[in-house]
């Protein structure tokens, strides 16, 4: 009985998320699981907004806080910084709350 519940309850949460257009994420219950979803938000977040073409990408993307994320992209002599502030929603998606720029010269 359990199993089946279970079944039907998955099989309405896959139409749900079809009838929504497959937004709905499950990012799971671990901390490296939640920062899992959070850095592939960012990540297509970055492939539609960063327009940056010179310099070697994306060196680095660190979490400096909970919910606070520092991605770092080296370009020609100099790094532009993207700072994220995120919020993981009820249904289980990454929202970005904030998003910073900046960049260091060199």
């Amino acid at each position: 009985m359990i199993r089946s519940t279970a079944a039907a309850l998955s099989i309405s949460l896959v139409l749900f998320n079809e009838a929504l257009g497959g937004t709905m994420k499950e990012c799971g219950n671990t901390p490296v699981e939640i920062s899992r979803c959070v850095i592939e938000e960012i990540l297509r977040d970055i492939s539609e907004t960063y327009t940056g073409l010179d310099g070697g990408g994306i060196s680095s993307i660190t979490q400096e806080m909970t919910w606070k994320y520092k991605v770092a992209i080296s370009r020609e002599e100099r790094v532009d910084f993207i700072t994220y502030t995120v919020a993981l929603e009820d249904d289980g998606s990454v929202r970005i709350v904030d998003r910073e720029k900046s960049t260091k010269s060199y």
